[in-house]
């Protein structure tokens, strides 16, 4: 019996050792503030699922959480993030939310200021004003404002021109009450944004959260997990991951944190800390590719289970800054990786010199070609000619990119010469669209603006081929309608030559192109049916046809002074009246016609948003619909 009770209480506190306490946090990508009304989906081994709400700091802190979870993190203007962790030991878990709104850099202001910070309270996310910012190496010393902020402009700087792109340049911050800040940044001639995270001394005592119900929410939660699975642009065979684990606050490997995000967020917040973000585009958007693949390469072969990547030197640099011409980069290749020739997703090395001058006599492939001739094959790379070698050798040079943009070539070329002779070649996933006799597409128009016209475009049916049409590859790009009763298409990623045809309402056997270029439109479209049509030469001379799309249009019926909101304009709160009229689903589009809200309550809350115009559809429980102009000022 004494044995019995030694083993059991052994039990337990084994146990107890298995529980540990994790705050999550909500942050958003782009302005570093936390995110209030968020959400947590927790669900244990066991499938048990529970529920949580963010404080008024965007944080939930948990105890004895179990060892393995499947987590949800979700916020009502925000894309989802869902991932699994394996909790490992006490730890803080950030998840960097993307706004469904896209992001639209200030391209004026880019050319007066070198860089944007905000400096934050690391516990709350709180702003710090008249924190002390000190760049040493331009003997510069600014005082954050009101909203934490400090603007560092080119103009201030003495003997700007003598700095070189790639300098190594020390940050310090000093503010009362917070342990001191110091950092390295690498010296850009384009603007960068930057949000810098203070610890306090003071330890601030954890409260932890409960659980609640709400089952509608729960259910939201799983609705958008699914619906960004099903319009995923990384689908297919090789399962590309959508989101990664980055360790943060690491000795080399071993991280005391985790910041979780979307691939395609951390592409965009990571790229400026490899490449260098005044650099080419086209050297930009070759470098987004193997920085995404070795991301995503990670996460299915992570590091250990609580984290898939660090964020330093030893894996890849990655930290929450950003500029607006590394974001436009990774959005410009974003459903495109790099593959071996068994199409697993590559281990994609790359370096910042990889040209063979005084590299070890074992590993050289002579000045003027990259690679080692051992571990990676001998590349003919002139344009790297009398630079030492920096870095391993193998994979994409990191300058070569920018040498290489600046002599007129792409990305696609430049991508191609330093990894198709290592077996490594460029992938676009099948989600892109590509089509033949026997498959069909899904044209997604999620937002199909209606403007103040009755009439809209109420069924999409899609097809491949046609009876009539010759079979050949075809990548679709977008098709949407730009107004009610304007038709727009365009197609992209396709090599050869082609017409993009907009037909009217009859057999497409028997029709001419309304509007025949790679780009059509066909305004004030009357009522009735019509076809888009790809007339394309595949390069080899092949001419053929490709039936893309079949779309009626028809009228809508828009009721009119059923709906108010007010006040308006509004800071940013508005409300739907009457009160008493059951809504069924309301949609905001901003003024380029992207929706970015979408809601089933009377009060529209614009406050994360800009200043501008925006557009309220509003459909009641009789599928009655309204549209209404609302200002934010």
């Amino acid at each position: 019996m004494k044995n019995f009770i030694i083993i059991l209480i052994s039990l337990i506190s084994f146990n107890a050792k298995s529980q540990f306490n994790v705050s999550f946090t909500f942050e958003d990508a782009y302005s570093f503030n936390r995110i209030e009304n968020s959400y947590l989906l927790v669900t244990s081994a066991n499938k048990t699922e529970k529920l949580y709400k963010s404080d008024n700091y965007g944080t939930i802190t948990l105890k004895n959480l179990s060892k393995n979870i499947s987590v949800a993190f979700y916020s009502e203007n925000y894309k989802t993030i869902n991932s699994n962790f394996k909790i490992t030991n006490n730890i803080e878990i950030k998840a960097i939310l993307e706004p469904k709104i896209t992001y639209i850099e200030d391209k004026y202001t880019e050319r007066k200021i070198l860089i944007e910070a905000v400096v934050k309270n690391k516990h709350t996310g709180e702003n710090i004003k008249n924190a002390v910012v000190k760049f040493e190496d331009f003997n510069i010393e600014l005082k954050t404002n009101n909203n934490g902020k400090i603007f560092l402009k080119k103009e201030n700087i003495e003997n700007y021109s003598s700095y070189k792109e790639g300098d190594s340049l020390l940050i310090e911050i000093n503010a009362a009450n917070f342990e001191p800040y110091k950092s390295v940044f690498r010296f850009s001639r384009s603007k960068e944004i930057k949000g810098i995270f203070l610890n306090p001394l003071k330890n601030i005592k954890n409260i932890y959260s409960n659980p609640i119900n709400n089952n509608k929410i729960i259910l939201k939660i799983k609705e958008s997990i699914n619906f960004q699975q099903n319009n995923s642009k990384y689908k297919g065979n090789l399962n590309f991951p959508t989101s990664i684990k980055v360790g943060t606050n690491c000795n080399c490997n071993t991280c005391s944190s985790v910041s979780t995000m979307s691939l395609e967020t951390y592409v965009q917040k990571g790229l400026n800390d490899e490449w260098i973000s005044s650099w080419g585009a086209e050297s930009l958007k070759a470098g987004s590719l193997p920085y995404k693949t070795y991301g995503a390469y990670h996460v299915l072969h992570p590091l250990n289970s609580t984290y898939d990547i660090s964020n330093t030197t030893c894996r890849q640099v990655w930290d929450s800054d950003y500029a607006s011409s590394c974001i436009n980069a990774a959005n410009a290749t974003i459903g495109q990786f790099l593959v071996t020739s068994d199409n697993n997703i590559a281990f994609s090395e790359y370096s910042a010199e990889n040209n063979g001058l005084n590299a070890p006599s074992e590993e050289s492939c002579g000045d003027g070609y990259a690679g080692t001739g051992s571990s990676y094959p001998c590349i003919s790379d002139n344009v790297c000619t009398g630079h030492d070698r920096f870095g391993h050798g193998r994979g994409m040079c990191q300058w070569g990119t920018q040498r290489w943009s600046n002599e007129g070539k792409d990305y696609k070329w430049i991508t191609d010469h330093y990894y198709l002779p290592g077996g490594i070649h460029r992938s676009e996933d099948s989600s892109s669209g590509v089509l033949d006799c026997s498959s069909s597409i899904d044209l997604s128009l999620e937002t199909i603006f209606h403007g103040e016209s009755s009439t809209e475009a109420s069924k999409i049916e899609t097809y491949g081929c046609n009876d009539w049409s010759e079979t050949g590859p075809e990548r679709i790009h977008t098709i949407n309608l730009e107004d009610a009763g304007t038709i727009t298409a365009s197609i992209s990623n396709f090599t050869g030559d082609l017409d993009v045809y907009i037909l009217g309402s009859c057999d497409p056997s028997d029709c001419l192109g309304t509007v025949s270029s790679s780009y059509a439109t066909y305004e004030n479209a009357p009522k009735g049916t019509y076809y888009i049509v790809v007339d394309a030469d595949d390069g080899s001379g092949s001419k053929y046809d490709l039936l893309v799309s079949q779309l009626i249009q028809e009228d809508s019926t828009i009721f009119e002074n059923k709906f108010s909101i007010k006040p308006n304009p509004s800071k940013g709160i508005f409300y739907i009246e009457p009160t008493n009229e059951i809504i069924k689903e309301v949609t905001v589009y901003n003024i380029t016609k992207q929706e970015i809200l979408k809601t089933f309550s009377h009060k529209i809350n614009l406050q994360n948003y800009p200043v501008g115009i925006y557009f309220v559809e509003i459909i009641n429980n009789k599928n009655e619909k309204e549209i209404l102009k609302i200002i934010k000022n």
